[in-house]
């Protein structure tokens, strides 16, 4: 009897805590399945939350004037000046076909632009700007002319009514006010040979100044073989001075003999930059002759844009070429070394100047051009 009784109260606990270990295991998935919802509902609600404060800022309310302000600001970029901007002729066959779906456009422009500006570049901006203000656009090229129409569209519009209408014409009359630039780097040699091939495999729009000592061979190479465009550096000077190339005191046979030997090392270069350092003027200007005389280009020093690099030496050119241009001068040449790290710098930085018409080059098709 005891056994039996034993028996049951043993079965009674089994069962008790069987019964104890099933509402904790539903207890534990009811928590659980509440603990999702309530993250599923944080999250959720958050990303609503930011997604609002997201829109918030970027939609800006804008008045017409400010959008008209904006996007001649836009414009300005490009080199476009202002009288090239003008409000459509209300004849216009393109301005009387929106207006019939709307008459309150935000905007109506006719910009005129010169044959060198990349229209591609253009467009891309001016979307870019009207996505901002929640305006999309709709551009149509004509195959002849390559005159662009931009229809602009509110985002937030069903109605598909146009919202506004720029007319992009070409004008073969017209020149941004920019000059053409030529970089010649000096000193190529003085960085790593590392660095000196990623410069020389960069875009290649100036010139280097070939290194001629013999411990350069590799630089030399390295300029030859991948066809950059180069100068070569030569010197007058007088006797005193045992650094120039060519010293006043020379035997003329000698001096000439010198001459003709780097006319036929250096046949490829796209010239001579020849600088005085102390010679008396008539010895200089018969080095230059003899090279003349023996079919190699020579080009005095003073082609070189006079530049007293400041504390950042790549805004300091920057602000030289555009302090140049103002001036009127057309064309500028300028020699100048750059550490890797300075040439990058000058490289993202002349992207605005080349966007606003201003055309950098080598040497060679910089005077060619000019």
């Amino acid at each position: 009897m005891k056994e039996e009784k034993q028996r049951r109260r043993s079965g009674q606990s089994r069962q008790q805590f069987e019964r104890s270990d099933k509402l904790k295991f539903i207890l534990i998935i009811s928590l659980s399945l509440v603990s999702a919802v309530l993250i599923y509902f944080y999250i959720t609600t958050d990303k609503e939350h930011h997604g609002q404060e997201k829109d918030a800022e970027t939609i800006v309310p804008f008045t017409p004037e400010k959008l008209d302000s904006e996007t001649d600001s836009v414009l300005y970029t490009f080199g476009i000046q202002k009288d090239w901007i003008k409000k459509i002729n209300p004849k216009d066959k393109d301005l009387k076909k929106v207006s019939e779906q709307n008459k309150d456009l935000l905007i109506s422009k006719e910009v005129m632009l010169p044959r060198d500006l990349p229209a591609i570049e253009l467009n891309l901006d001016m979307t870019n700007y009207f996505h901002s203000r929640k305006l999309e656009s709709q551009v149509v090229e004509d195959p002849r002319t390559k005159n662009l129409t931009m229809t602009l569209f509110n985002i937030n519009d069903t109605s598909d009514k146009p919202a506004g209408l720029i007319k992009f014409n070409f004008k073969d009359s017209l020149s941004r006010n920019a000059s053409d630039i030529c970089i010649v780097i000096d000193s190529i040699d003085a960085v790593t040979l590392e660095d000196a091939d990623e410069i020389l495999n960069s875009n290649r729009e100036f010139s280097v100044f070939l290194p001629l000592r013999n411990d350069k061979a590799e630089y030399q190479s390295l300029v030859t073989e991948q066809k950059t465009d180069h100068l070569i550096k030569f010197y007058t000077g007088n006797e005193d001075d045992i650094l120039a190339d060519f010293r006043d005191d020379m035997k003329e046979s000698q001096w000439k003999s010198k001459v003709k030997s780097a006319a036929i090392s250096f046949a490829n270069s796209g010239g001579i930059i020849l600088y005085n350092t102390g010679s008396n003027p008539e010895f200089y200007n018969k080095v230059k002759e003899e090279f003349r005389n023996n079919n190699i280009k020579v080009y005095e020093d003073t082609i070189f844009t006079e530049f007293n690099p400041g504390e950042n030496k790549v805004s300091s050119l920057i602000e030289n070429i555009k302090s140049g241009n103002k001036n009127g001068k057309t064309v500028m040449y300028f020699s100048i070394f750059f550490t890797i790290d300075e040439f990058r710098e000058y490289e993202k930085k002349i992207q605005e100047l080349k966007k606003s018409g201003y055309k950098f080059n080598n040497f060679s098709e910089t005077f060619k051009r000019n």
